[in-house]
């Protein structure tokens, strides 16, 4: 159950309450019970300055309650409302209150009833699957309900309330969705709102078709995956410009998220960051969507795919924004990112710790391997994961205690022993 939307409508109403009784208050006017209000919209008018002159009168002579604004035409009451001096917030908030008040009965048959059992135990899959199905549709009727009264208070008021997305009965980023739909121009939100919500619906629907708990993603998967996403993809561009389409994919996508956090420590500018999203979206999205290859049956990874990458990223990058590309996609740069993060250490210090445990000593190796179905010894060099042990020393001066002892064991000690190599296991190549 969502609650929002029934807590909403009594701090709302409240609020309305609250600030109309305030407002009249200091005007020492007395406060009758308000009047039903039955229906949202009325056809009698009534102009402002007559509301206002006949208003006057009554509170000149005293005889003034709250009856002589309240009206079952909301359209009246709104003017009845201004015509007292009421504060154009507090007119909204009491109006808002009285849709949504005359709204409640219609929205609750499709709003989940106190103390029910959203997950029951022992539910089967087939049960799940039909639970998931029956509370979308629940969800979705009341979403026809919703957007009637938001189309109300848009006529009465001239504002727009926001609607959550209607989720589908599939787990996903919904945050991320609706701050990717937030970034879009106001006048086009709502389109591409539900625009997604229909992906969303053929998406679960294609999951449920498939049944890929038991099946997997196979081979008519991925075609019918890749239909829906184009599908979408088109969709957008009816709505969006081409440019608005590919920012909102950049917010939606959870490559672009991985991505930003990656190089957030490069401070990419917009234009370096949208062209390594793309050259990334092609490796990690190449079906359109949040699917990746590691998530399908009898699909493998192209082998060239990440050295196509490297090669296009060196005709992009210029060299020393590269070599900072590489840095801070680094295991040892982004584990003292981190340390900084927890112990509030200076920047520069960071970067000193950096150029220290890059200054590690080359180890050679002596491995066996597998070769043409013979055993072979091989040697290979690689650089150890901590400094001399002068440079250690001085990292533990300017990381301080607490600092080092974590950094001590994400960096073990494997310098080679004065008799000789380290040496390896047998292992296959």
């Amino acid at each position: 159950m969502n609650p929002r939307p029934t807590i909403a409508g009594l701090i709302l109403s409240g609020a309305a309450l609250a600030g109309v009784a305030a407002w009249l208050a200091t005007r020492g006017v007395p406060i009758a019970a308000p009047v039903d209000a039955a229906s949202r919209l009325g056809s009698k008018r009534e102009t402002a300055s007559t509301t206002r002159s006949r208003t006057k009168d009554l509170v000149s002579t005293g005889s003034f309650d709250w009856a002589s604004v309240a009206t079952n035409d909301l359209r009246r009451y709104i003017v009845n409302l201004r015509a007292v001096q009421c504060p154009e917030p507090t007119v909204r908030d009491i109006i808002i209150a009285e849709v949504q008040r005359q709204f409640d009965p219609r929205e609750a048959p499709f709003k989940v009833a106190s103390g029910e059992v959203l997950f029951p135990e022992n539910e089967t899959s087939a049960q799940r699957q039909i639970r998931r199905r029956a509370d979308y549709l629940r969800r979705r009727n009341l979403r026809l309900v919703e957007k009637e009264k938001v189309a109300v208070i848009r006529e009465l008021l001239g504002i727009d309330l926001p609607l959550e997305p209607l989720r589908g009965w599939y787990s996903r980023n919904y945050e991320r969705m609706e701050s990717a739909i937030n970034g879009v121009p106001a006048e086009k939100r709502e389109r591409v709102r539900e625009m997604m919500e229909a992906y969303w619906n053929l998406s679960d629907t294609l999951n449920d078709d498939r049944d890929v708990s038991m099946k997997g993603r196979d081979a008519e998967f991925i075609e019918r995956y890749r239909e829906n996403n184009e599908r979408r993809r088109l969709g957008l561009l009816q709505i969006l410009t081409s440019d608005e389409v590919e920012l909102f994919d950049m917010r939606a996508s959870s490559a672009a998220e991985r991505l930003r956090i990656q190089l957030g420590e490069m401070q990419p500018t917009e234009a370096e960051f949208r062209e390594i999203y793309r050259l990334r979206r092609d490796i990690e999205e190449p079906f359109g969507g949040t699917m990746t290859v590691g998530h399908t049956t009898g699909v493998e990874q192209d082998p060239q795919a990440e050295t196509r990458y490297r090669e296009r990223l060196e005709a992009l990058l210029p060299p020393e924004r590269l070599a900072q590309m590489d840095r801070v996609q680094g295991e040892r740069h982004q584990n003292l990112a981190r340390l900084r993060d927890r112990f509030g250490l200076a920047p520069e210090v960071v970067d000193q710790a950096y150029e220290l445990l890059q200054q590690g000593v080359p180890i050679t190796e002596h491995i066996r391997v597998v070769e043409n179905g013979q055993v072979v010894d091989r040697e290979r060099t690689r650089q150890s994961s901590r400094p001399p042990e002068a440079q250690w020393n001085q990292m533990r001066e300017i990381l301080g205690s607490q600092a080092f002892t974590v950094i001590e064991a994400m960096f073990p000690d494997d310098q080679p022993e004065p008799s000789g190599p380290i040496p390896l296991p047998l292992r296959t190549p």
